[in-house]
């Protein structure tokens, strides 16, 4: 019996294991390399608000056939200076395989700023 209870424990550590990695691989700063995603499993976009830019907030265009925005955060600049760059998080769930892009929209008074990002989901 204690075997049993044993092995039942080491998967559930397993399985915890593989989700933190999952959740912690799924965090991305970068617009060059694809992001990969699984059906069901949410992953992160962390974007800086474009510097001076205490007008710009980032307007995220994507398929919601593929993709729906689970939450939205601001991430406060570190430090104390005014006007540092701060950073938004938003936390995506892929609904169904495809590949498409998360194109991020920054509109302020005199200009707009956009970043892609590209998603395969499996």
């Amino acid at each position: 019996m204690k075997k049993v209870y044993l092995i039942v424990v080491l998967v559930v550590v397993a399985l915890l294991g593989v989700l933190i990695y999952l959740k912690i691989a799924s965090h991305t700063t970068s617009t060059t390399k694809p992001i990969q995603a699984m059906v069901g499993i949410n992953f992160d976009v962390v974007i800086e608000k474009p510097k001076n830019s205490l007008d710009y907030t980032w307007q995220p265009e994507f398929d919601e056939n593929l993709l729906g925005l689970v939450v939205r955060d601001v991430i406060p600049a570190e430090g104390k200076l005014f006007g540092a760059p701060a950073r938004e998080i938003f936390t995506f769930q892929p609904i169904k395989s495809g590949e498409t892009k998360i194109v991020f929209v920054a509109r302020g008074t005199d200009e707009e700023v956009r970043k892609t990002f590209w998603v395969v989901i499996k």
